[in-house]
C-alpha cells in the first residue's frame, strides 16, 4: 500500500517553493515558481493576491508531475510571510493588492502609533515600526478612505489563503503573534486596542499551527488534483517553519534565513527570556515555545542597489556557479568603501524608514564590482549588529545555521563567518520553510508526533578566517562609526513626511 504523505508550500516575499515530503521524511519531488512584486518610486511594494493562489496551484501542478500522483497527500499546510497587509470584504474577497511587509509608506502612521502607545514590545513583542498592518491600516484611512471604508477583514496571508481554500476565516497562532494586534499576556487579540483603533470583528479568529483546519474546498482540491482525504492544516510565519524544519521543537540554534529579507531567528522557553528591546519575541509555530527574531531586507536591498547601478539580475547572478558575485574576489570585499544600505529604511534594530543609503570613499577608480561588495559588506555587518543582540546572559558565542538563496555559494556564509567571527553552518535543504510547513502538516494528520519528527537537513561549517576576521573587525567599527554619525545627521533634520 502507498504510504502516505504531505505538502509543505512556502509563500515567499517574491517566491513560492513546496514539498511533497513521504511518510519517513523523505522528499519525493519539489517545485518553484517566481511570484514578484510591484514598485513605484514612492517606495510602495504591492502584491496581487491572486498571484498566491496561481503560484500554489502551479507548484502542486509541478509536485504531481514530478510524482505521477497525489493521492497518497493526507494534509497540506502553508508557510507564509508576515506584516503583509490584505484588505478584503466580507466574503474573504480582496479589495486591493496587499500591502507588501516590504513596503514603507506608513512611516508617519507609525509614529503615531508610538505616540498612541510608548509600550508596543511590552503589550505585543514587537517595537512599533512602518511595516506593521496597523500602521498600514491607518495610512489607507487617511489616503484611500472609500477603500478602507469598504474593508470588513484586515487579512494576512495566512488567513487570506485559509479563507479561500477552506471557506474558513482563521489564522495560525503564530503568525498572528507577529503582529501588533497580538498580546502577549493575553494570548489572542488585544481587545482595547482593537477598540481603540476600531478593529473590532475585522481580524481573523485565532487557532495554534499544526491543527487541522478544515478539508478544503472541493473546487479547489479538484484545481489542485489533491485526494478527499487532504486536510488544510494550520501552517506559520515563514521564519518559524524554517526553524522547525532545520531544527528539533526542544533546540535554540540561531538560524539565519537569507533571502529577499535577511532574518535572525532563535527559539527560547519562554517570553521572559532576557533579549534587547530591539528583537521581537512572539509564539512559535511549536507548541509551548517562543521565539526572538530580527529581521532587515538583505536580500531585497542588493537588488535595489543593482537596479540604482544599472546592474541587470543575468548579469548579477548570471546562470549556477556565473554572474558578477560569483566573480567577485577577496580585494574587491576589502575595499576602502563604506556602504550605508538603508535604500528601503532601517528595520528592526533601528526602526528608522528615514534613514537612506550613503556611500563613503567613492574615488574615481570605483566600479559597479567594487560598490556591489562594499554593499555587500554592509549586509555583512548588518548582521553582525542583530547576531549581538542574541547572546543572552550566560550564553557562549553562537554558530549561525544559515539557509536561504545567499547561502548557495561561498561568499555569503564566508562574509558572515568573517564578519561576526563565528563558525556558520550552511545547510544543504534549499527549502526550510517548505519543510517546516510539511512537518506541521504531518503533525496535524496525525503522521508524526512532535517528539517523533523526521530527522533533519545536514549542514557543511564555514569557519572564520583568521586574517579576515582581523580586518573585518577594523572596517566593523569604522562602519559603526558611520552609522553614528548618520543618525546624528538625520537627528537634526526634519521628519520625512508620509508618501502619499
Amino acid at each position: 500500500m502507498t504510504q502516505s504523505s504531505v505538502i509543505g508550500v512556502d509563500l515567499g516575499s517574491t517566491n513560492v517553493k513546496a514539498l511533497l515530503v513521504g511518510a519517513r521524511g523523505h522528499i519525493v519531488a519539489r517545485a518553484a515558481v517566481p511570484c514578484p512584486v510591484s514598485r513605484d518610486p514612492a517606495g510602495r511594494v504591492t502584491q496581487a493576491p491572486a498571484l498566491w493562489l496561481d503560484a500554489l496551484e502551479a507548484v502542486v501542478a509541478q509536485l504531481r508531475a514530478a510524482a505521477g500522483s497525489l493521492e497518497p497527500v493526507v494534509a497540506l499546510a502553508l508557510s507564509c510571510q508576515a506584516d503583509t497587509l490584505v484588505a478584503c470584504d466580507a466574503t474573504g474577497r480582496e479589495l486591493a493588492p496587499a500591502i507588501s511587509w516590504m513596503d514603507q509608506r506608513a512611516h508617519a502612521e507609525s509614529r503615531r502609533l508610538e505616540r498612541l502607545r510608548p509600550d508596543w514590545r511590552a503589550l505585543t513583542g514587537k517595537p512599533m515600526s512602518p511595516y506593521s498592518p496597523l500602521a498600514k491600516i491607518l495610512w489607507l484611512r487617511a489616503h484611500e478612505p472609500d477603500l478602507a471604508a469598504q474593508t470588513r477583514r484586515w487579512c494576512q496571508p495566512a488567513d487570506y489563503l485559509a479563507a479561500a481554500l477552506t471557506g474558513q476565516w482563521v489564522s495560525d497562532l503564530n503568525s498572528a503573534s507577529f503582529s501588533h494586534g497580538f498580546s502577549l499576556e493575553r494570548g489572542d487579540w488585544d481587545p482595547a486596542l482593537l477598540a481603540e483603533l476600531d478593529l473590532e470583528g475585522t481580524l481573523a479568529p485565532l487557532r495554534p499551527s499544526g491543527q487541522v483546519l478544515a478539508p478544503l474546498r472541493d473546487a479547489w482540491r479538484r484545481r489542485l488534483g489533491l485526494p478527499a482525504q487532504t486536510q488544510f492544516v494550520l501552517g506559520g510565519h515563514d521564519q518559524a517553519c524554517a526553524s522547525l524544519g532545520i531544527q528539533p521543537p526542544g533546540a535554540d540554534e540561531l538560524d539565519l534565513s537569507a533571502g529577499t529579507a535577511w532574518v535572525l531567528f532563535r527559539p527560547v522557553s519562554s517570553r521572559s527570556a532576557g533579549a534587547s528591546e530591539n528583537l521581537v519575541i512572539y509564539r512559535h509555530a511549536v507548541p509551548d515555545r517562543w521565539a526572538l527574531l530580527a529581521a532587515f531586507p538583505g536580500g531585497g536591498v542588493l537588488e535595489a542597489f543593482l537596479d540604482v547601478l544599472g546592474v541587470s539580475r543575468a548579469e548579477a547572478f548570471g546562470p549556477p556557479g556565473g554572474g558578477l558575485l560569483a566573480t567577485l574576489a577577496a580585494d574587491d570585499l576589502r575595499d576602502d568603501l563604506i556602504v550605508l544600505p538603508f535604500l528601503l529604511g532601517a528595520s528592526s534594530l533601528d526602526a528608522d524608514a528615514s534613514a537612506r543609503a550613503a556611500i563613503l570613499g567613492l574615488r574615481s577608480h570605483h566600479r559597479p564590482r567594487n560598490l556591489i561588495a562594499g554593499l555587500m559588506r554592509a549586509v555583512a555587518f548588518e548582521t553582525r549588529r542583530y547576531y549581538e543582540l542574541f547572546q543572552l546572559p550566560g550564553d557562549p558565542p553562537r554558530r549561525i545555521k544559515m539557509m536561504g538563496g545567499a547561502s548557495r555559494g561561498p561568499l555569503w556564509p564566508q562574509l558572515i563567518a568573517d564578519a561576526c567571527n563565528t563558525t556558520v553552518v550552511v545547510l544543504d535543504e534549499p527549502d526550510a520553510s517548505a519543510l517546516g510547513a510539511a512537518f506541521l502538516a504531518g503533525c496535524g494528520a496525525s503522521l508524526w508526533s512532535w517528539d517523533g519528527l523526521p530527522a533533519y537537513p545536514h549542514g557543511i561549517p564555514v569557519s572564520p578566517d583568521p586574517a579576515r576576521t582581523e580586518a573585518a573587525a577594523r572596517a566593523f567599527a569604522d562602519y559603526r562609526d558611520a552609522l553614528g554619525a548618520d543618525r546624528l545627521r538625520r537627528a537634526r533634520e526634519s521628519p520625512v513626511p508620509s508618501a502619499t
